[in-house]
């Protein structure tokens, strides 16, 4: 139904993609834990795949954590996370990500 898919934590685009390339190759592990929690139509590839889970409660969005907003979850999180919130830049033609650390495509 769309062409185009963002991937948005606490109130800021973090990944942008045409559909077909994001849900293939997300980039942030926060797209990644979002993809991995779709329902598959088939039961038993569904009872067979992996998901991604994530560690921590999510931040209160009213405080809102210096650096990266998704590095108290994040299993890839340094120190440079800690400190620096990543902006969007483009990783594929039309595919946007804002992380330090960002999976391989």
């Amino acid at each position: 139904m769309c062409r185009k898919v963002a991937a948005r934590y606490l109130g800021r685009i973090v990944e942008q993609a045409p559909r077909e390339l994001l849900f293939r190759t997300p980039r942030r592990p926060y797209t990644a834990a979002l993809l991995s929690a779709i329902p598959l139509p088939d039961p038993v590839r569904e009872r067979q795949r992996r998901r991604a889970s994530l560690e921590g409660e999510p931040p209160d969005p009213a405080s809102i954590p210096a650096g990266c907003r998704f590095h108290k979850r994040c299993p890839r999180a340094s120190e440079l996370c800690r400190r620096e919130d990543p902006m969007l830049q483009e990783v594929a033609p039309g595919h946007q990500a804002a992380c330090h650390h960002m999976l391989d495509a």
